[in-house]
C-alpha cells in the first residue's frame, strides 16, 4: 500500500478524502504457452492469460496497471489485466531486431527500440509521434519521472547517450573509446535502479560494468566467474544470473559479492523487483511446469516458492492499486492541486464539470511506495 499524506484546509467546507485498496501486488508472466497472473505474496494463479502469440516477450506494465505490452510475433501487443485478453495494437513487422519496448511514466507513449533506432507511440490511436534514427541500440530504459531515455549504442562509438524523453534531443554522452565495450543484449533490457542514480552498461562474457547516471563516471568492472545471462538491479545491488539455479548479489559500486542465492532451479524466464515490499520475483523457463520464488532484499532469504507457468518470457510486478481522490462536499471547486512531496511532482487541473471526484494519478501525478502526497483544492462555498 502507498503511504500517503493528504493535507486539505479549507474554510466552510467538508472534505471527505475516499481511497480504494485492492489486494496486494500481483506477478504477471508472459510464456511461450500459457501466461497468467499470480498473487504476489501467495502465488495463486488469478487468471490466465489467452495467449495468441502477440505478447510474449519484453513486457511492459502500462502507469495504470491495467495492461501490460510486449513484443510478439505480429508485432507489438496489450494485455488486458481484467480480462486477461490480448489483442495486436499495432504491426512492427516491417523493423528488424526488437530491442526494447519502454512506456512512459504518464502513460500516454510507448517507446519502440530497435535496431533501426526509436519509434515514439502515442497509446490512444497508436500513431507514430516521433522518430530518431540510431542504428546500434543496446538497451534502453526510461528515468522514472519520465523526463530521459537512457540508451546504449554500439554503432560507430561506443556511448552511452541521455536522451530528452519528449524530443529525443542528445542532452549527455559518454563514449566508451579506449574501455570496455558494450556488446552484449540483457534479457531484461537495461538495468536502471528505481531511484534513476544507477545504470547497468555493460556486460561482456563474466564482466559487468555500471555507470552513474548523474555524475556519468563509470564504476569498476565486477567479475562474476561465469556468463552473465540477466541482470536487475535493485538499488545500489545487482542481481545477477548465469541461466543456473544461482543468483548473485554484488555491489555496483564497489563490485563486492553480497550474497549467493540457490533457488533449486534455472531462472530463465525473468527477474523483477516488488518495490512495495522489497521482493525479487523470479521464474525458471522449465518446458512442463515452471517455478517462482521470491526473495527478500534485505536479508537476500528466499520466502516463498510456488508453481508457475512453464517456457515463461518475462514478468512485470503490478503494485497494490490504490486510487488517490478527493471527495468534496459543499463546494464548487475550481482548482484541485496534488503534490508529491517526496519526488517534487505537483499536478494541477480544473475539475470536469459534474465531476465529483478527483484522482491525482488519473490526472498525471507519479507516485510509489513510502512517497509523501499533499492534496488541496480550492473552491466556493455552496
Amino acid at each position: 500500500m502507498l503511504l500517503k499524506t493528504i493535507m486539505a484546509a479549507l474554510a466552510a467546507t467538508s472534505l471527505l478524502l475516499s481511497g480504494s485498496v485492492l489486494a496486494g501486488s500481483k506477478v504477471v508472466l508472459t510464456s511461450m504457452l500459457q501466461g497468467g497472473v499470480l498473487d504476489a505474496s501467495s502465488y495463486l494463479e488469478e487468471g490466465q492469460i489467452a495467449n495468441e502469440g502477440v505478447a510474449m516477450f519484453k513486457p511492459v506494465l502500462h502507469p495504470s496497471g491495467e495492461y501490460v505490452y510486449g513484443f510478439g510475433m505480429g508485432g507489438v501487443g496489450k494485455i488486458d489485466l481484467n480480462s486477461y485478453q490480448v489483442s495486436l495494437v499495432f504491426d512492427r513487422s516491417v523493423y528488424s531486431g526488437y530491442r526494447e519496448l519502454l512506456v512512459h511514466p504518464n502513460g500516454e507513449l510507448l517507446y519502440i527500440v530497435g535496431d533501426f533506432g526509436i519509434d515514439v507511440v502515442d497509446t490512444i490511436a497508436y500513431n507514430t509521434v516521433a522518430t530518431i534514427e540510431m542504428p546500434g541500440i543496446k538497451q534502453a530504459a526510461i528515468s522514472r519521472d519520465g523526463g530521459q531515455l537512457y540508451i546504449n549504442q554500439t554503432a560507430g562509438p561506443q556511448r552511452f547517450i541521455k536522451l530528452n524523453s519528449m524530443t529525443l534531443a542528445v542532452e549527455e554522452e559518454v563514449n566508451f573509446s579506449g574501455k570496455n565495450t558494450i556488446s552484449y543484449t540483457f534479457e531484461n533490457g537495461m538495468p536502471l535502479d528505481s531511484s534513476g542514480n544507477y545504470a547497468v552498461v555493460y556486460a561482456e562474457g563474466s564482466t559487468i560494468r555500471g555507470i552513474n547516471t548523474s555524475t556519468y563516471e563509470l564504476l569498476p568492472v565486477i567479475n562474476t566467474s561465469s556468463e552473465v545471462s540477466q541482470l536487475l538491479l535493485v538499488g545500489d545491488a545487482i542481481y545477477m544470473n548465469d541461466q543456473s539455479n544461482i543468483i548473485k548479489v554484488y555491489g555496483i559500486a564497489d563490485g563486492v559479492l553480497r550474497a549467493t542465492i540457490d533457488v533449486g532451479y534455472e531462472v530463465v524466464g525473468g527477474m523483477a523487483y516488488d518495490e512495495e515490499h522489497q521482493i525479487v520475483h523470479v521464474a525458471g523457463f522449465e518446458p512442463s511446469e515452471g517455478s517462482v520464488s521470491s526473495i527478500d532484499v534485505n536479508s537476500y532469504l528466499i520466502i516463498n516458492t510456488g508453481v508457475a507457468y512453464s517456457q515463461v518470457t518475462g514478468m512485470v510486478i503490478k503494485p497494490s492499486a490504490v486510487d488517490l481522490a478527493l471527495q468534496i462536499q459543499r463546494m464548487t471547486p475550481f482548482v484541485v492541486q496534488c503534490s508529491n512531496d517526496t519526488t517534487g511532482q505537483v499536478v494541477t487541473f480544473a475539475p470536469k464539470e459534474g465531476e465529483t471526484v478527483y484522482n491525482c494519478e488519473a490526472n498525471g501525478l507519479i507516485v510509489a511506495a513510502g512517497d509523501q502526497v499533499t492534496v488541496a483544492a480550492r473552491g466556493n462555498a455552496q
